[in-house]
């Protein structure tokens, strides 16, 4: 269970979303994205990977905690 008191934290994989979304925002690469596959990639998008996470991580824990 080391892992998950250190890089596997929910706190510490939010803020990776949250960096690398801003990586990705501050690149404009986005921007040009949504441009040439006409789509809207934003924040919603980070924050379904951010509830994803959440569910996975609790899921892990009862499935690993169980073994």
């Amino acid at each position: 269970m080391k892992l998950r008191s250190t890089v596997l934290t929910e706190e510490y994989l939010q803020e990776l979303i949250e960096q690398l979304y801003g990586m990705l925002e501050y690149n404009r690469v986005l921007e040009r994205e949504n441009a040439i596959w006409d789509k809207a990639i934003g924040r919603e998008q980070t924050e379904f990977v951010k509830a994803f996470v959440e569910r996975r991580l609790q899921w892990m824990d009862s499935y690993y905690c169980g073994l």
